[in-house]
């Protein structure tokens, strides 16, 4: 598996957010996490990658390439970060660092993890940015400069340059209107499936669920309600969380042939 959670308990001073949590990933396949927002599904994420925010703490297993990561010090968990997993966010123009270029934003990775020559890191940035549509000369603009959609590439530029087996994704497309958004998504599926690596897609919206994952867990008050194949869960949903999610999305007139 290339991660693996096992019993995940985070809490919030006392208060638990996320309770006995399991789930898993195996190599180059594509799993959804979904749930409403405050259900726990980015607080899971922020664990798996060990930036949980100050004040909270983790109990349980994480396994990252075989290697339990909860209660491991960061300077060994920052290892793993673009290496072993990469991660998109919500809103990449506040992600990026606005002081450097896209093209040093981009090749972070790169040179956090690789002994790279100049010439041979520039060259694998402008392949990443090709990759996602962005024109190479991209590299030289700043965040600010970016619309949303583009910045959004950016950041899945620099979450798959460096190839890692891991690529978490947390509803990468929230800020983007509807056309864009699509067209991230079909980006990150794309992207993601050219190299062979994992991804983890967490969404509250499970039209965006089905267009990209191929199994599925539902996250309800921060525990794990419902897990299956996310076509049987569409057709069969046995949670309420579940059946609330894909009414909502059957309501939106969310076509079977529109997934990905």
């Amino acid at each position: 598996m290339i991660v693996e959670v096992e019993n995940l308990c985070i809490k919030a001073g006392k208060k638990k957010i996320v309770d006995n949590v399991c789930l898993n990933a195996a190599e180059g396949e594509r799993v959804g996490l979904i749930g409403v927002s405050g259900s726990g599904k980015s607080m899971i994420c922020k664990a798996l990658t060990g930036l949980l925010p100050p004040g909270t703490s983790a109990e349980g297993t994480v396994r990252l390439g075989g290697k339990n990561i909860v209660g491991e010090k960061d300077s060994q968990i920052a290892k793993l970060r673009g290496r072993y997993a990469g991660m998109i966010l919500q809103n990449n123009v506040s992600a990026l660092n606005p002081v450097k270029n896209i093209g040093e934003n981009v090749s972070m990775p790169l040179k956090n993890h690789f002994r790279l020559s100049s010439q041979n890191i520039r060259k694998r940035v402008a392949e990443a940015l090709e990759s996602v549509g962005l024109e190479s000369e991209t590299a030289f603009a700043y965040p600010h400069e970016l619309s949303g959609g583009q910045a959004q590439r950016a950041g899945i530029a620099a979450a798959v340059i460096s190839k890692p087996k891991l690529i978490i994704a947390d509803e990468p497309t929230a800020s983007l209107d509807a056309v864009t958004g699509k067209k991230i998504l079909d980006l990150l599926v794309s992207a993601v499936d050219g190299y062979g690596g994992t991804l983890l897609f967490v969404s509250h919206d499970f039209s965006q669920i089905r267009r990209v994952a191929k199994r599925c867990y539902v996250v309800e008050d921060g525990k794990i309600a419902e897990e299956n194949d996310t076509e049987k869960l569409f057709e069969s949903p046995c949670s309420e969380a579940a059946k609330s999610l894909i009414y909502a999305a059957k309501c939106l007139h969310i076509s079977r042939e529109d997934k990905f």
